[in-house]
């Protein structure tokens, strides 16, 4: 079921810091991403459990991919894994560029505010909920 049919709807009806991703893959023929979040704020709402939301990002032309390299030298022992994937901060960055040609840069951090765990280019975006 989409709860947010575009990126503007998603950044004014949620705040997806402190909800942890719980899983990502490529849908739609492998042009859409989706990224599915245990949603934090439903707690912090007074809901008694939080949802399982999914972003889909539509029409990808770029996701990509980092993990900073201080962790991959740490054993899973010596780290909590689902602090790697805790969003930091959800951040839209406008390009005047890429807006005008109708095309959303989205960047999600997870282990800090300088690099991004994902930046993703896409045409549209909408969040679902299970």
């Amino acid at each position: 079921m989409i709860i947010a049919s575009n990126i503007e709807e998603i950044e004014n009806a949620f705040d997806f810091t402190d909800s942890i991703i719980t899983g990502v893959k490529w849908v739609n023929h492998l042009t859409d991403l989706s990224i599915s979040v245990d949603y934090y704020w439903d707690i912090q709402d007074g809901k008694s459990e939080t949802r399982e939301l999914t972003l889909v990002f539509k029409d990808c032309l770029k996701a990509e991919f980092s993990m900073p390299s201080k962790f991959t030298q740490l054993s899973k022992d010596e780290i909590n894994v689902n602090s790697w994937f805790t969003i930091v901060l959800f951040e839209r960055v406008y390009n005047s560029r890429q807006t005008n040609m109708g095309l959303h840069h989205i960047n999600i951090y997870t282990f800090d505010y300088t690099h991004p765990w994902v930046k993703i280019l896409c045409k549209e975006v909408i969040l679902e909920q299970k």
